[in-house]
């Protein structure tokens, strides 16, 4: 289920680890408009934090509110503020189920005016509590369930009494007396009198004091997630036995984890009998799919991948049957399809849900209507001035509102060109920052042949790597000039999170050998792992454990990793590898390696000769693509499955909702047809 939690405070925070661990994949996104708080939860939870303020309608529709949520809870510290949430969810985007924190019990009559019943009070939960525990009257209130006008309370009866030790089949027992009928029928019984307990903790319209805050949070809590999770469990909101949810981008997240869902539907137990089914495509998808579930498209809800072939192509399929659902072809396709401009990039969907970004050989980002494919006015955005030299190869990604983008060279890396990042306002497609790996002092699209120097690609099939917490974006880039001045080439490097400025480098000491040697470091992305560190590869079979704090220390540096260790085979790193926790799996074309950080260090866990294109971990089994899709345990490396499916390059699986997809074939061939290979079970 699909679950949109306003308010990141104790409550809201504790709701969404619940129900992101109660082994029921559910699909949380928690907003949070404090900076501080956001910063600490999105350490935490990662791409299912969202800051702003959840009464704004572009905040709740970026959070996407508009799928609809099956339930909205608004748990923030506002009682105003979690009114008007309930009420924008409900009346404007058609959720049926809402779930709304008082935190005044007085506010409780305007709840109950606009028909908001699913309601919880720290307040009435303590008073609750004391009533229980120091009653002065034989009926004590409980829980009251306004919707279905009841209330839940305890009755105190005579040990003689003749209902007693006997079931309560139904609300009225025909061999109990009157009275005693009249107290447990179905109907709202009166709240006691306003009184003051006798040690004077408070009265049914007071705040708590501060002695029973933690009480207070943890029922709250409680009673939140019941009425969650019974509202998720109850009718309207479907019973699908898959698990999983949106894939919105290459690595499954912004900062390329390429570890997905906990759960998928698919197990040790059953991966065997996954089944394969093959669909033909108009171009080559040398890259990773992406994936909607339950999106509107031409009217109709559809569980969707989208790709982009190698020649800008994006087709919508249908994941259920494999059917096109619609395809959305770049202005000047045919000038530039069979030829040797390519694009390797995955797109990335908005957080909305109603776009896409995608990229085509001609130097543009694209923003595509899920519904239909049509393109956004005033789209698409240039970020090149020269595509026939800066090919857009890398992986879009997306984070607080921008849209990211690294580009690199062609094969032979022909000059001029220079690696650079391009930040773009994802709603108004303007560009807002530009970041040049040579000729840094330049914050602008640069002409190529302006710079005197060329190369220095950003390619990596990661891209843009977002940290999570800060946001700033990690990117590598590959042979060039490093002067650790104004030219970056061969370095990793950190920018702020809408790439206006560069913040820290790490560079190996022996850079100038890796670019005569044409041993680029930027053949893959810094790949996140543990609590601030990070592991770079390359094309000379090494991985280096840096710092994220430090990097290569002083702005211009060089050296500073923390170890260096050999990649599997030892041999060359083209692929984004997979990372959870402290364990990072890498894949190269020699061999497969899983590696545990222990303290500041890298440790193997074990080791295969099969190697293949990035690895992806989902519902605790690691997939891996060679030309055969192969399953393994992710604790030893054990084969489980393995499944025959065509040629491979950089394309790479997701996993979720009880699918598989990859792409079949190499761009470098140059053909305009294809295949995506869809696996379900039976």
């Amino acid at each position: 289920m699909y679950i949109l939690i306003a308010g990141g405070g104790k409550i809201g925070a504790n709701l969404a680890r619940s129900l992101l661990r109660d082994g029921h994949g559910h699909e949380v996104t928690l907003i949070e408009q404090r900076r501080d708080r956001f910063d600490q939860l999105e350490h935490e939870l990662e791409h299912q934090v969202q800051m702003g303020d959840a009464t704004e309608i572009h905040v709740l529709e970026r959070a996407g509110v508009a799928r609809p949520p099956d339930v909205v809870a608004a748990v923030t510290g506002d009682d105003e503020d979690n009114l008007i949430i309930c009420q924008l969810a409900r009346e404007k985007y058609g959720v049926s189920k809402v779930v709304a924190r008082v935190n005044d019990p007085r506010n409780q009559a305007h709840f109950d005016l606009l028909g908001i019943s699913a309601t919880v009070s720290a307040t009435a939960s303590i008073m609750a509590l004391i009533e229980h525990e120091v009653p002065d009257h034989d009926l004590i209130h409980l829980l009251e369930l306004r919707k279905e006008n009841l209330e839940i309370v305890e009755v105190q009866i005579d040990k003689n009494a003749p209902a007693r030790s006997r079931a309560m089949a139904s609300p009225r027992s025909q061999s109990a007396p009157p009275s005693f009928n009249q107290a447990i029928r179905c109907s709202r019984f009166s709240s006691p009198a306003r009184r003051t307990s006798s040690a004077g903790c408070c009265s049914r319209t007071s705040r708590l004091p501060a002695a029973f805050e933690v009480v207070a949070c943890r029922l709250l809590l409680g009673f939140v997630l019941a009425l969650v999770l019974t509202a998720c469990s109850s009718g309207g909101v479907g019973s699908r036995a898959e698990v999983g949810g949106d894939w919105t981008r290459f690595g499954y997240d912004a900062a390329r984890h390429n570890a997905g869902p906990k759960n998928t539907g698919i197990t040790a137990a059953n991966v065997g009998r996954l089944r394969r089914q093959r669909v033909n495509l108009d171009g080559t998808v040398d890259a990773s799919p992406i994936y909607l579930r339950g999106v509107q498209i031409h009217g109709a809800r559809h569980d969707a991948f989208f790709v982009t072939t190698s020649y800008g192509r994006t087709i919508a399929i249908n994941a259920a049957n494999g059917a096109i659902l619609w395809r959305f072809t770049p202005s000047g396709y045919s000038s530039w399809a069979g030829s040797y401009r390519i694009t390797n990039s995955t797109p990335v969907a908005d957080p909305n849900r109603k776009f896409l970004y995608t990229a085509s050989p001609d130097g543009r980002v694209h923003k595509l209507s899920v519904a239909s494919g049509a393109e956004a006015r005033g789209w698409p955005v240039r970020v090149t001035l020269l595509p026939q030299r800066e090919k857009l190869g890398t992986s879009l990604n997306f984070s607080r509102g921008l849209v990211l983008i690294g580009t690199g060279g062609y094969v032979g890396d022909a000059p001029p060109y220079q690696g650079h990042v391009v930040a773009i306002n994802a709603a108004s497609g303007r560009i807002v920052h530009v970041w040049n790996s040579l000729c840094s002092n330049v914050h602008r699209l640069l002409n190529p042949s302006s710079c005197v120097h060329s190369d220095s690609a950003i390619w990596a099939r990661s891209g843009v790597v977002v940290v999570p917490g800060s946001g700033d974006l990690l990117v590598a880039t590959g042979n060039g000039l490093f002067d650790g001045k104004q030219n970056w080439g061969d370095s990793s490097l950190m920018l702020t999170p809408n790439a206006g400025r560069l913040l820290r480098n790490w560079t190996p000491r022996d850079y100038a050998r890796l670019e005569s040697g044409d041993l680029d470091l930027g053949s893959t992305a810094p790949a996140l792992i543990g609590h601030g560190f990070a592991v770079q590869g390359g094309k000379d079979g090494k991985l280096r454990l840096l710092s994220l704090s430090r990097l290569g220390g002083r702005l211009g540096a060089t050296g500073g990793e923390l170890q260096t260790v050999s990649a599997p085979g030892g041999t060359d790193v083209f692929t984004a590898p997979a990372v959870s926790g402290n364990r990072l799996f890498v894949a190269t074309a020699s061999g497969l390696a899983c590696y545990v950080l222990k303290g500041n260090r890298l440790h193997v866990s074990w080791r295969r000769s099969e190697g293949g294109t990035s690895p992806v971990l989902a519902g605790g089994l690691l997939y891996v693509y060679n030309g055969s899709l192969s399953v393994y345990a992710p604790a030893s490396g054990k084969r489980l499955a393995s499944f025959s499916v065509g040629s491979s390059h950089w394309n790479s699986p997701i996993v979720t909702d009880g699918r598989v997809a990859v792409p079949e074939g190499n761009a470098n061939d140059h053909r305009t047809s294809g295949a995506l290979d869809i696996f379900r079970l039976p």
